[in-house]
Parts: structure tokens; C-alpha cells; sequence
């Protein structure tokens, strides 16, 4: 299956494109691998080549970084290893160009779906309110100021006017709990074909980034290490939604759990209705929130470094003024 992670990753891309019938645009695996391999065997060749002109330069050296030694390589292998060290760099150049044409198509697709996806999640609760599954908060406050004492618990008194609702039985109730249901069926599959769209992206990307970063000197990188940029595919509205949709489902599983204890229930089609299960993001997507919190927290954590240095340097007016004299 697509999910199994024993399966290679490029068979795993072509089951997922061959099966999207939707147009949605999909990481060049095969292109980005082809510029890569070209890159790598360009700096096997240097590194070839400069191991030639230095017969001294010990076998067992890494050379991590080419600069250095080209300016101790003789004159007449000067020029042909120059030009080598030049010609690295167009297959490099060209791995990047296809993959930020990349990150630009589909980052423009996942935004139209995470967009989408929060107009429906937005109808999605607005059903859950009209079936009483959920209540929002001007409604509980409405109830509230027709009691004569305060409510304490939300959540409790939502429950407890679910379960009025569905004692009561009529069949608007009912009508409107099996729309919500079946909406919330229809829903749960989308943002799970989206979640498996974004895993399978952000999968290339990291490996893909990873392989370069690794394989390819820091001398010869086009962008900064590493390069993060494709985080920008786990937006902040579907990570919201993920966090959503999942108290949802749990109401209307509760909503449905007391329907079947009602006398009767098996004439309602929101009893009988198979509820799907939310989904969760994968653990790429999640990944991807770690480093980015990593990351967040680093940047904080050096801020405050430089604000504290800067306030123990700074003696203050009074003293600028009495060295100024």
C-alpha cells in the first residue's frame, strides 16, 4: 500500500500520482534525482582530478572543501580542474531551479485545499450547531440567562441538551444529526487525501534535501543548510483543522452512542451511520512542526542571548556623559 514504509519512496510517489485523478501537481522526483546524481558525480570527478595533481595530499583525507586546494595545484592541471570545480556548479543550480519551480506549484495547490478545507470545516460546525451536537457560546449564554444560576461547565450542559434533544426524538433533530454526520464522513475523507498529498511532498523534499546536504560541500550550496523552505507546506490552517476536527468527531461519536441507547433507534439512519475516524498528520507533517519549534526556539533563545549581552555592555546615560567630559 501507499502507507507502508518498507515500500520505496519512488514507488510510493508513482501509486499516489497514478491514483490522484484531481491534477494536483507532485514533487519531480525523477528530475531533481537525475540533477543530483550529475552533481555528485561531478564532485567524484574533482575530487579525482585533485587527488592527481597532489600526489602528497594523504589517500585517506576527506576533502571537504575544494577552494583551498586549487590554489596548490600546479599550472598546467590548474585550468582543467577549475573548469571541473566551474561545471558542478550547473547541475546543482539546476536541482534547485526544479525545486522551487516545485515548492511554487504545490504550495499554490495545498493553500487552495487548506482554504477550502476551512470553508467546510466552517459548514461542518454550523451543522454540528443546527443538529445540537455542539452550541456554541452566544447560545449558551442565552440558556444561561434563563436559569437562575450560572452555568459552570460548558461541555456538560452541551451533553445534557444533546441527550434532551435526542429523548425528545423528533425528526428534525434526528434529520439534522444524520446531515451532520454524513458531512462530517464526506470531510474526514478529504482532509485525509490532503494530509496524504502534503506527507507524500514533504517526504521528497526532506530526503531529497537531505541526501544534498550530505553528499554535495557546503562550498557548492546554492541556498542556506538546510534549506526549510518546504516547511511552508504544513501551514498553519491545516494544523488547525487537524486539532479541530478530531472534538468534533468525538461529539458526534457520543451524539451517536446515545441515539442507539434510545428506545427505537434503529429506525434512524444516524444510528446505523459508520462514523470514520479522524485522521492524524503523518510523521513528516510532524516533523516538520518539531524542527520548525526547534527552530523558533533557537532564534528566541539566541535573541535574548544578544539582548543580555547588550544590556551588560550598556552603562547607561550617566556614564556616557562622564566619559564624553
Amino acid at each position: 500500500s501507499e502507507c507502508d514504509p518498507s515500500m520505496r519512496f519512488g514507488k510510493r510517489l508513482f501509486l499516489r500520482t497514478e491514483a490522484d485523478c484531481s491534477g494536483a501537481p507532485y514533487l519531480s522526483n525523477r528530475e531533481l534525482k537525475e540533477a543530483l546524481n550529475q552533481t555528485v558525480w561531478e564532485i567524484r570527478k574533482l575530487d579525482q582530478t585533485v587527488r592527481q595533481a597532489l600526489p602528497r595530499l594523504p589517500p585517506d583525507t576527506v576533502i571537504t572543501q575544494f577552494t583551498p586546494l586549487l590554489q596548490q595545484v600546479p599550472p598546467p592541471m590548474a585550468g582543467e580542474i577549475v573548469e571541473i570545480y566551474h561545471s558542478v556548479r550547473v547541475p546543482n543550480e539546476r536541482f534547485f531551479a526544479v525545486l522551487e519551480a516545485d515548492l511554487a506549484k504545490i504550495g499554490e495547490n495545498a493553500n487552495k485545499m487548506d482554504v477550502s478545507l476551512a470553508r467546510k470545516m466552517g459548514r461542518l460546525q454550523e451543522l454540528c450547531v443546527e443538529a445540537g451536537v455542539l452550541y456554541n457560546a452566544n447560545q449558551l449564554r442565552r440558556l444561561e440567562s434563563t436559569l437562575s444560576y450560572g452555568i459552570r461547565d460548558n461541555a456538560a450542559a452541551a451533553r445534557r441538551l444533546l441527550r434532551l434533544k435526542i429523548d425528545q426524538g423528533g425528526s428534525q433533530t434526528m434529520a439534522a444529526m444524520h446531515a451532520a454526520m454524513t458531512y462530517y464522513n464526506d470531510y474526514v475523507k478529504l482532509l485525509e487525501d490532503h494530509l496524504g498529498y502534503l506527507e507524500i511532498n514533504v517526504a521528497g523534499f526532506r530526503k531529497l534535501l537531505k541526501r544534498h546536504d550530505r553528499q554535495v560541500p557546503k562550498e557548492f550550496h546554492q541556498r542556506p543548510c538546510p534549506f526549510v523552505g518546504y516547511h511552508v507546506l504544513v501551514s498553519k490552517i491545516i494544523r488547525q483543522l487537524c486539532s479541530t476536527v478530531h472534538p468534533i468527531g468525538a461529539a458526534l461519536q457520543e451524539a451517536q452512542t446515545a441515539l442507539r441507547e434510545r428506545p427505537g433507534a434503529s429506525q434512524y439512519p444516524a444510528a446505523a451511520l459508520e462514523l470514520a475516524p479522524a485522521p492524524k498528520m503523518g510523521e513528516e507533517c510532524n516533523m516538520v512542526i518539531t524542527v520548525a519549534q526547534k527552530l523558533k526556539e533557537m532564534k528566541r533563545n539566541y535573541m535574548d542571548s544578544i539582548e543580555v549581552r547588550n544590556f551588560s555592555s550598556f552603562e547607561g546615560p550617566r556614564a556616557q556623559v562622564a566619559a564624553a567630559h
